[in-house]
């Protein structure tokens, strides 16, 4: 009954805009055991006989008149005896929640940080550190943005947290995007996958990619049709050899290769998959033409060797 009257008193005193100057509830020794009163500008709220204030609530940013022995919120930092606690961190100014210091940091899920910001995310752990000067020993020494994923750091190895899941780590620094996978093994060993330079040149297997794409290993497409076997079918309208070149000098290119496309830079464009297609495509005519002269050849070969035996 006794801490329900105290919020009652606490909602009227906040909420219901009562500027009384004094409430108290004494016991039946006549003992104070909870005070409300109005300074002004602030409202206070005194526990137990010896009346130590816990909470100061300015309603107009500004401190209380009597600061001894008071805790209070002013401006979003916590103050006691008029000041600020350390270590506090936080300040709202009602647009934006900040860090009070420029030398505060944020750690979420870890007990201590060293970065601007980590986040500690376990079952395979996950690990977020934005601001640090390097993350382990991966990579050179410039500031960057990390992200590991199923790794762990004791200060001097990598380890896998869950030796079942491959581990991976991206960098965001002023060398681009990088991207490294520790596939197995324990302690971890990184090698660098991919990276996107901070010029724009995208290189997968290679570090020091030398333009836009730089792939250093196999590439493998997948799509509807990237094969040209169809001109070996029966149904396929193979053009004669005569009608094929009447087509490639009015027009400037060969039928199956689409015709020149530009963007609009005037820079060239292609479509890679169906470029290919009809470059194989054109291969596989020509040699289906060859055949076709090789027959066309014997046939001429045949008819002369009869005439030069009938003469």
């Amino acid at each position: 009954m006794q801490k329900f009257s105290i919020f009652v008193i606490l909602c009227t005193f906040f909420y219901a805009g009562v500027h009384a100057q004094e409430m108290t509830v004494k016991d039946d020794e006549d003992n104070i055991l909870f005070q409300v009163n109005d300074e002004g500008t602030t409202g206070k709220a005194i526990v137990s006989s010896a009346k130590v204030d816990l909470i100061e609530i300015s309603s107009i940013g500004v401190a209380p008149v009597h600061q001894t022995n008071k805790l209070y919120n002013l401006s979003g930092s916590l103050y006691w005896n008029g000041s600020t606690i350390a270590n506090c961190g936080w300040s709202d100014d009602g647009g934006m929640v900040r860090l009070t210091t420029s030398a505060d940091k944020v750690g979420i899920g870890v007990t201590s940080t060293n970065e601007k910001l980590e986040l500690l995310n376990s079952g395979p752990q996950t690990v977020i550190k934005i601001g640090r000067a390097r993350f382990g020993d991966i990579g050179g020494s410039n500031v960057s943005t990390d992200i590991t994923y199923n790794a762990r750091w004791d200060g001097s190895t990598w380890y896998p947290d869950d030796s079942g899941t491959p581990a991976t780590f991206t960098r965001l620094s002023n060398a681009g995007f990088l991207f490294y996978a520790a596939p197995s093994g324990s302690p971890l060993s990184w090698s660098e996958v991919m990276r996107i330079g901070a010029n724009g040149n995208v290189g997968i297997g290679t570090p020091t990619p030398q333009g836009k794409l730089d792939v250093n290993g196999a590439i493998y497409q997948r799509g509807s049709e990237l094969h040209a076997d169809y001109v070996f079918e029966p149904d396929y309208e193979l053009e004669s050899i005569e009608e094929h070149a009447n087509f490639m000098w009015t027009n400037k290119h060969l039928r199956a290769l689409p015709g020149r496309q530009v963007d609009e830079n005037g820079l060239e464009i292609v479509e890679a998959g169906a470029h290919r297609r009809g470059l194989v495509e054109e291969v596989e005519k020509a040699h289906i033409y060859i055949e076709q002269l090789l027959v066309r050849i014997k046939v001429l070969e045949d008819k002369l060797e009869k005439m030069q035996h009938s003469d």
